[in-house]
């Protein structure tokens, strides 16, 4: 999804888990899940957050220091849409925004599948250096429910622009119920990037690149009222065979989030 740009359901995906948590046994209320009641089929919802944090660091890739995000998503029924955006505050770091597309649906009575696109745009980027300006890539993953506490995550991803292929998984624990004032989050993750042009727009020869990452997040998700929440944490990220002045190693930052949905 990366700073408090944290791996993140659909806000409709997370409110189908908490349908599934609330009538069935042992599944569990995902992790954006925060109002603790799903809508009704074919409704309009959403949620908007603003955020800062003291890096963003994308699978592994630095893209900036301390930085302002913010996100907007809407739901309908099955299908999703979003814009995020994230704007950095020092030198040498450019803009990025994010236009997605989505649908999802259950699995059985404890799992969800989500299918998706995301368009990214980097106003700022150099051509003439070869930097990518836009990139687009598709999604496929599924959440299961493990426990009333524990739920496992796969996803792959396919950029076209950058021809790469990213294997991600993550196990994502949660205390308490959605429905409580304040619910501690933790998740732990890895994944493996392979790109066949790592900078599609320079020059050839072309820059291929593969590597892997891993990292885990702590946040305390606090619900001053049914529609706003306010989410502190903090992310700890490593990389293993990845190249670059942009490669991080052995990082840890913070990030807080505020987020009304509605």
């Amino acid at each position: 999804m990366n700073s408090y740009r944290l791996f993140r359901f659909p806000a409709a995906v997370a409110a189908v888990l908490a349908a599934l948590a609330a009538s069935a046994p042992g599944a569990l209320a995902a992790d954006d899940a925060r109002s603790g009641v799903a809508p009704a089929a074919d409704s309009l919802t959403g949620v908007a957050e603003v955020g800062v944090g003291s890096h963003y660091i994308f699978r592994g890739v630095r893209r900036a220091d301390t930085n302002l995000e913010a996100n907007v998503e809407l739901n309908y029924g099955a299908f999703s849409g979003g814009v995020w955006v994230m704007r950095p505050r020092g030198r040498g770091f450019q803009d990025e925004s994010a236009f997605s597309l989505g649908v999802h649906g259950t699995i059985g009575s404890g799992a969800v599948w989500d299918f998706g696109g995301t368009l990214r745009d980097y106003p700022g980027a150099n051509r003439a250096a070869g930097a990518t300006r836009r990139s687009f890539e598709t999604q496929l993953g599924s959440t299961v429910a493990l426990s009333a506490r524990w739920a496992a995550t796969g996803y792959l991803y396919y950029d076209f622009n950058l021809r790469a292929w990213t294997e991600e998984g993550r196990l994502t624990w949660r205390s308490g119920l959605a429905e409580a004032p304040l619910v501690f989050i933790f998740d732990a993750f890895a994944g493996h990037t392979s790109a066949r042009d790592l900078l599609p727009e320079a020059p050839r020869p072309k820059w291929d690149e593969s590597y892997s990452y891993y990292g885990s997040t702590l946040r305390a998700e606090w619900r001053c009222s049914p529609r706003f929440s306010v989410t502190p944490g903090v992310q700890y990220s490593d990389h293993l065979n990845l190249r670059g002045g942009t490669a991080t190693s052995d990082t840890w930052w913070w990030f807080v989030r505020a987020s009304y949905r509605f």
